[in-house]
């Protein structure tokens, strides 16, 4: 409503970035016999995941397959890497939202120079911006608005709903596609970026707005290469918001661009008007989404308890079921030594632990 206050934004900026590179790949130290070699040896073996390959100053996870037009797909939890020999560009580039908001875009462009730098891969003409992806998450605690409040120059849009509530409203689906939705819904049904709630302070009652720009989009507002990005993207999200798609208070006024302007979509116009903004550089406790996903393993391990205390309970014809305590005690002694290979369980455990680290698990 017209008096409410304006909610708090909790974070802000770049949540995806993508840039093609222009290096000269036959002169590097890259060795691209080996990396053919290893990744025919990840598809003959049918290994769907990859395998860990040290490549210069970075660990990544190298793909069974490629990207068209890219022959080879390294990934971390930092970047995803597509690289091509005889291409121009040869790299394309996608850093990923946790590496922008742990440390800041300037920081992961340089860890990602670093890198370049340290496989001898030397640019011939300056980095293209081919898509840039902002977010503005603000503590929303009432959603009091529908489709029919928002105002968009988009000859396409869409709503979803889960249970009868909407979740995500998107508007546009070319160059310029404007989102807005409920972060944390996302997070817990799809994408799972639990660091999120460290960043924010919370962990419901979270609203994103997103700016999704590609191709012809960057180019009109003058974007191309990197410097063209941080000097223009205030100026090109300025006019997303307010001319592309914005967030309105109906009124009797026959002309919807004159209806006022949503609290939402205030303070998402005063935080653009405070850029540049560059990522959220901030320390992160790392460990916070492992000791989240202990807790899910936790709760799903308690169920399955419950199931496997019934099943000893029926086949063991007892008048009072079994308790946990004895539930465990026969997985102690009987099937889980049925099928514990030490050895085994030990190379699956260190796979594991580095599929995590490299943000493959």
């Amino acid at each position: 409503m017209p008096g409410d206050s304006l909610p708090a934004c909790l974070l802000w900026g770049l949540d995806s970035l993508y840039v093609s590179y222009f290096f000269r790949a036959k002169q590097s130290q890259i060795d691209w016999d080996d990396l053919a070699y290893r990744k025919e040896r990840l598809r003959a073996d049918g290994n769907a995941e990859g395998a860990e390959i040290s490549l210069g100053s970075q660990r990544f996870m190298l793909q069974p397959y490629g990207s068209k037009p890219y022959s080879y797909v390294l990934r971390n939890r930092t970047f995803v890497v597509r690289l091509a020999e005889n291409l121009n560009p040869c790299c394309n580039v996608q850093f990923l939202s946790e590496g922008l908001w742990k440390h800041g875009v300037s920081s992961i462009l340089t860890q990602f120079d670093l890198w370049a730098e340290s496989v001898d891969l030397s640019s011939s003409r300056l980095a293209t911006v081919g898509r840039a992806d902002w977010a503005f998450d603000f503590g929303l605690k009432t959603v009091n608005f529908n489709e029919d409040c928002f105002v968009s120059l988009a000859s396409k849009d869409a709503k979803h709903r889960k249970d009868g509530r909407p979740q995500t409203f998107t508007f546009g689906n070319g160059d310029k596609v404007v989102r807005v939705y409920d972060k944390v819904a996302e997070i817990q049904e799809a994408s799972g970026k639990t660091y999120f709630y460290e960043l924010w302070g919370q962990e419901e009652n979270v609203w994103r707005v997103e700016f999704q720009v590609r191709g012809d989009g960057l180019k009109e507002a003058g974007i191309r290469a990197l410097p063209d990005l941080f000097a223009g993207e205030a100026e090109l999200l300025r006019h997303l918001a307010r001319k592309h798609t914005s967030l309105r208070l109906p009124s009797q006024d026959g002309n919807r661009s004159r209806w006022p302007f949503h609290s939402l979509w205030s303070a998402l116009l005063q935080v653009i008007d405070h850029l540049p903004q560059h990522g959220q550089a901030r320390k992160l406790d790392s460990r916070l989404p492992i000791r989240l996903r202990v807790h899910e393993q936790q709760k799903s391990l308690y169920g399955h308890m419950k199931s496997l205390g019934t099943l000893f309970t029926i086949l063991e014809d007892r008048a009072e079921p079994l308790t946990l305590h004895e539930t465990v005690a026969r997985l102690n002694y009987g099937l889980i030594a049925d099928h514990h290979h030490p050895a085994e369980w030990k190379a699956d455990i260190e796979d594991r632990r580095t599929r995590f680290e490299l943000g493959e698990w």
